[in-house]
């Protein structure tokens, strides 16, 4: 989704990976096989894991701290933005 540092990775089955870049944190959950360590530059496109199941979860917020970002996952607050934004898409809220 964007360019980024590796901050925190999370391997609880589901495995998130939080990566901050460019005034973002971006969360990707729910695949597996994660293939970066905390502390790895990566670049919009670059593998970081590999999907185990059926779908994946992937969260844009101009919050970088990510217990702050967590804190309004359920609350339309502004917080999160769309992913789509920033990959040259948009969602259709139609």
């Amino acid at each position: 989704v964007h360019s980024g540092t590796v901050k925190q990775i999370n391997a609880t089955g589901y495995d998130d990976v939080w990566i901050v870049g460019g005034g973002y944190g971006i969360l990707q959950q729910e695949f597996g096989n994660v293939t970066v360590k905390v502390g790895d530059k990566v670049k919009k496109g670059d593998k970081i894991g590999t999907l185990t199941g059926t779908h994946c979860h992937v969260g844009v917020t101009k919050q970088t701290d990510q217990m702050k970002a967590e804190a309004s996952a359920y609350r339309d607050d502004g917080t999160w933005i769309d992913p789509l934004s920033l990959m040259g898409g948009g969602s259709d809220k139609s």
